[in-house]
């Protein structure tokens, strides 16, 4: 690689291009690079992390915004309570990464796994950011809005329950989604 320390590390990046294949962003989830290598972000983009986030990071377009994204992260932080799922903003146009912001409604858990995914919602506009709580007791799965209107971090999320799945803690994981948005997978390295 021409530019070895910049991805580094073993966990989670992002490197979304546009339709024509050309690099826009790129991301380890602790800093931000722009299209020329350089980094736009002045400090871990979630806060104090231990980049140990092996699936827990993805980039949203932000609806009807030309040239900004959202990217959101599971704490790395796996074995610290009280840390959810965060975002920032990327301004591609500005090469400005704002400062993390935090889902914080009262409904969801005080913990999350890394299992994290992006859907396109059904109306071809917003999207979902669809994460799991924290380790084989919390089997639930936690839905947030993306609208034009960016990521509320007091909304209220869609939770879906009923789901089984053994995890250690939950890290090492993936989940991921069908192009249709309308099934999930979710696959562990430790044999579930």
């Amino acid at each position: 690689s021409s530019y070895p320390e910049q991805l580094s590390y073993v966990g989670a990046t992002v490197s979304p291009s546009d339709s024509a294949g050309n690099l826009l962003f790129y991301c380890n989830g602790v800093s931000v690079w722009n299209k020329n290598h350089e980094k736009i972000s002045t400090a871990p983009i979630f806060g104090k992390s231990d980049i140990n986030a092996s699936t827990g990071l993805c980039y949203i377009p932000y609806p009807g915004q030309s040239g900004k994204y959202f990217i959101a992260g599971a704490s790395a932080n796996l074995f610290t309570e009280g840390e959810s799922i965060r975002f920032v903003l990327v301004d591609v146009n500005s090469n400005t990464v704002s400062a993390y912001q935090e889902m914080k409604h009262p409904s969801i858990p005080n913990k999350f796994s890394e299992f994290l995914t992006v859907v396109p919602h059904c109306n071809g506009t917003d999207f979902w950011i669809i994460t799991k709580g924290y380790g084989s007791v919390t089997t639930n799965f936690y839905s947030f809005l993306v609208t034009g209107s960016g990521i509320d971090p007091m909304q209220a999320p869609v939770i879906s329950t009923g789901f089984a799945h053994p995890a250690y803690q939950g890290s090492g994981n993936q989940l991921k989604a069908n192009r249709r948005g309308d099934k999930l997978f979710l696959s562990s390295p430790h044999g579930y």
